[in-house]
């Protein structure tokens, strides 16, 4: 059995400028839609707060 390797492959080979701005507003979007929410719900149960008993 005999392997070949050609060449290793970097990042930089795969991972273009495009590609990156998209990683990067996905990531951006994957912490802050929590915290959003978070503070939206937090909101939301401060504007209860004064018609509770």
């Amino acid at each position: 059995m005999r392997l070949l390797f050609e060449r290793q492959l970097r990042f930089a080979d795969e991972l273009t400028a495009e590609e990156l701005v998209i990683l990067t507003g996905l990531s951006a979007a994957l912490v802050l839609t929590p915290l959003v929410l978070i503070r939206h719900f937090k909101a939301i149960e401060r504007a209860i707060e004064p018609f509770t008993l």
